[in-house]
């Protein structure tokens, strides 16, 4: 994704200083009425030939980690296809969300955070307590399933992010069995936080 955002942050900020200037006060924007006015102007141009080419190349969409069932969701379940997804998506996380604190967005365009727009993790005011609890940071290399299986518990927080497309159109026994397992693992009140490309989830 990392090479799409470097094309994409050369097209729209240095193709057009018009655009460039606007988009970062778009990434400044304080107020959602100022976001919504600022995208009214700009969003004709950034969906231009360029862009929307770009967005139906199933290269970009492998360059992005998009798996190829969610690209096969996409063109055959919304309308306008990858394009019309792309920029629905967008405008709604830039006239509906909050960004002057999104420091995905802000990297993503400019390259850079600022002090102020960077992850918890590189403010300095946290550094203390990330060095005395790294001790307690844990990695497998293993399926969701496989994880629950051999350390049940109840857990409080499942993020899934969008693999579970993939499980939908390759392995459905797999996720009903990760669904199942899930489900006996939570805890009340547990958050689980996934993504698809899907406009129904069932």
């Amino acid at each position: 994704s990392g090479a799409v955002a470097w094309i994409l942050s050369r097209y729209l900020l240095s193709a057009d200083r018009k655009l460039r200037s606007r988009l970062l006060d778009l990434l400044d924007a304080q107020t959602l009425a100022e976001q919504r006015d600022i995208y009214q102007q700009i969003e004709s141009v950034l969906w231009g030939r360029f862009t929307s080419w770009l967005v139906k190349q199933p290269m970009t969409m492998a360059m992005l980690g998009v798996p190829r069932p969610q690209i096969r969701l996409i063109n055959t379940q919304y309308p306008g296809g990858m394009v019309g997804y792309v920029s629905a998506k967008l405008r709604h996380v830039l006239t509906e969300v909050l960004i002057q604190d999104n420091y995905f967005w802000r990297v993503y365009l400019t390259g850079s955070y600022t002090p102020d727009c960077c992850p918890n993790y590189l403010k300095p005011e946290n550094f203390e307590q990330l060095h005395a609890n790294v001790g307690r940071v844990r990695t497998h290399n293993a399926t969701v399933s496989h994880f629950l299986k051999e350390h049940p518990g109840a857990y409080s927080h499942f993020v899934l992010l969008d693999h579970q497309d993939w499980l939908a159109w390759h392995k459905p026994d797999a996720l009903r069995e990760e669904w199942e397992l899930i489900l006996a693992n939570s805890r009340p009140g547990s958050k689980i936080m996934l993504r698809s490309a899907s406009p129904e989830l069932n």
